[in-house]
C-alpha cells in the first residue's frame, strides 16, 4: 500500500488545513484516490487563479503630477503724472501728433508791436529744428501768427481753445477744446502739458505775464521775450525766467 506525501506551496491557512487533513487519512486505495482528487482540484483551482491574474491587462502607470507655477502677482503701476493724464485725454489726432514728442508751448500778446512781426515764425521754426511739437492758443496776435506760420512752413501744431469750434482757420491742424475755465486756465493746461514754454510779450498784456508766472511756478524751462513799450524799434530784451 502506497503512502502519499503532499508537498505544496500553501496559498492560505485554509489550504494548509485541508492538506493536513488529507495526509491524516489512512493509507488505502479509496482514501488515496480521494486525496488525489482533492489535491488535483486544489492545484487546478490555483492554476485557474494564476491564469486569471496573468490575463488581467496591466494598469497604466499614473501620470506624473504636473508642477503648477503660480501666476506672477501683478506689479502695481506707478500713478500717472498730471502731464501723462493730460496727454491721454487729448483727441486722437492731437494724441498721435504729440505721442513720444517733446512739447513746447508758445504764448504771446494779442497786440503785436512792429518788431514782433517775424518773431512767431522764427520761434516756431527754431522749436521744430530742436525737435519740439508746438501747442498754441487760438487768440489774435501771436497765436494767429503761429498758426499761419505753421501752414507756410508745413509744420503741424496743436491748437487749444475754449469754444467747441476754433475761432479761426486752423489750416488742418489738430484742435483741442478746453471745456472748463477761461483763457487763463487754457494757458495753464498748455503749460502743464508742455516740456518748455516761450512767451512773446509786448510789455503790456496781462495774459502773457500771468502765463510766465505760472510756468515759473511749475518749474518749467521758460523763456520770456519782452519787447519795449515806449521804443518798439529797440532790440527785444530776453528775460530767462527759469534756466
Amino acid at each position: 500500500m502506497s503512502t502519499y506525501n503532499l508537498s505544496v506551496k500553501l496559498n492560505s491557512t485554509k489550504d494548509a488545513q485541508l492538506i493536513d487533513y488529507l495526509n491524516a487519512l489512512p493509507a488505502g486505495t479509496k482514501q488515496a484516490k480521494v486525496r488525489e482528487l482533492l489535491y488535483t482540484a486544489i492545484m487546478e483551482e490555483r492554476d485557474l487563479e494564476r491564469r486569471k491574474k496573468n490575463d488581467t491587462p496591466p494598469t497604466a502607470p499614473a501620470a506624473p503630477a504636473l508642477e503648477t507655477t503660480a501666476a506672477p502677482e501683478p506689479t502695481e503701476q506707478p500713478p500717472l503724472t498730471w502731464q501723462e493724464r493730460l496727454r491721454q485725454g487729448l483727441p486722437e489726432k492731437a494724441k498721435q501728433l504729440l505721442a513720444g514728442k517733446k512739447i513746447m508751448c508758445i504764448s504771446g500778446s494779442r497786440d503785436m508791436t512792429p518788431e514782433m512781426r517775424y518773431a512767431p515764425s522764427r520761434v516756431l521754426w527754431r522749436a521744430h529744428q530742436d525737435g519740439y511739437t508746438v501747442v498754441v492758443g487760438d487768440a489774435p496776435g501771436v497765436d494767429t501768427e503761429i498758426i499761419n506760420a505753421s501752414k507756410r512752413l508745413n509744420i503741424p501744431i496743436v491748437i487749444f481753445g475754449i469754444t467747441a469750434m476754433p475761432r479761426m482757420d486752423t489750416h488742418g491742424n489738430a484742435y483741442v477744446q478746453v471745456k472748463r475755465g477761461n483763457f487763463n486756465y487754457r494757458d495753464q493746461i498748455m503749460i502743464d502739458l508742455a516740456d518748455r514754454w516761450i512767451g512773446l510779450w509786448n510789455g503790456r498784456s496781462q495774459g502773457t505775464a500771468k502765463a510766465a508766472q505760472y510756468a515759473r511756478k511749475q518749474n518749467k524751462p521758460a523763456h520770456l521775450i519782452a519787447y519795449s513799450k515806449s521804443q518798439p524799434r529797440r532790440v527785444p530784451q530776453q528775460l530767462a525766467l527759469v534756466h
